[in-house]
């Protein structure tokens, strides 16, 4: 081998070295500055309803409500359940091409609605139903959760939809009516697949009277967690950071409280 060929190839051996040394300084370097966190510093997504609750003895009304759920309907209107305020969305959930129906029922007992200062309390139970729907334009039962949703706590609704993607929406805006210096909403987004509902997102937006807050933003998919600054209502700063975090396993919709 002449001297040339020689020279050649120690140079290109030095490059090549040289270069791997760079890119693992540099990925060595991304891990380091990456920031990680544990399941518990995320928002209140870790299942919230507790061992006790999922086995609690079932009320007279627990049982009323769940005797009269029908299995299969035509229309919401025959789904309906008498004694309950509804709330309907549609959309196809499972993508077998075939429009499915979320149902949300809310109870209308006025004794559970208290009224202190003015700020109502609406302690009355909240049910939800989804319906997966067929060529035959028939509904049919998937699951009933009865222990999903929260009471309408000072006047902060839940609001039920379903995205262009077929994943299930469910937003609360908050605002303490009492306080009247805080407000935002939580957003908790479920996709349907291996023949369950899991948490794929959620977001939370907090902020006060005078707008300083944060907005939190959760992928269950991807397990990473974005904070970002909230300087006023207006505007929502741009130094956003990335966390990433570990988790078991994505939660089903029965294990959520929203």
């Amino acid at each position: 081998m002449n001297k040339d060929i020689k020279l050649f190839l120690a140079i290109g051996l030095t490059i090549s070295s040289l270069t791997a040394c760079n890119s693992a300084k540099q990925n060595q370097e991304a891990e380091t500055n990456t920031e990680v966190v544990t399941e518990d510093t995320l928002p209140d997504i870790e299942p919230s309803i507790s061992e006790d609750d999922m086995v609690a003895p079932e009320t007279a009304r627990e049982r009323d409500y769940k005797e009269r759920i029908l299995k299969k309907g035509k229309t919401k209107e025959e789904l309906h359940i008498a004694g309950y305020s509804a709330f309907y969305t549609e959309g196809d959930l499972n993508k077998d091409g075939f429009n499915d129906l979320v149902i949300m029922e809310i109870g209308e007992d006025p004794e559970l609605i208290e009224d202190p200062d003015n700020f109502p309390i609406d302690n009355n139970p909240v049910e939800l139903r989804i319906y997966f729907g067929d060529a035959n334009g028939e509904y049919t039962l998937f699951k009933h959760y009865p222990k999903s949703i929260g009471a309408s706590e000072y006047g902060q609704p839940l609001y039920i939809s379903i995205t262009d993607k077929g994943a299930l929406r469910f937003e609360r805006k908050n605002f303490d009516y009492k306080a009247a210096d805080e407000h935002g909403h939580a957003t908790h987004l479920f996709r349907f697949q291996d023949g369950d509902f899991y948490c794929i997102g959620l977001e939370e937006e907090d902020f006060g009277r005078f707008g300083e807050g944060e907005k939190v933003s959760v992928n269950y998919l991807t397990r990473k967690k974005i904070t970002t600054p909230i300087r006023d209502f207006n505007h929502i700063s741009k130094e956003a950071k990335t966390e990433s975090f570990t988790m078991d396993s994505l939660y089903t919709l029965d294990k959520v409280f929203m």
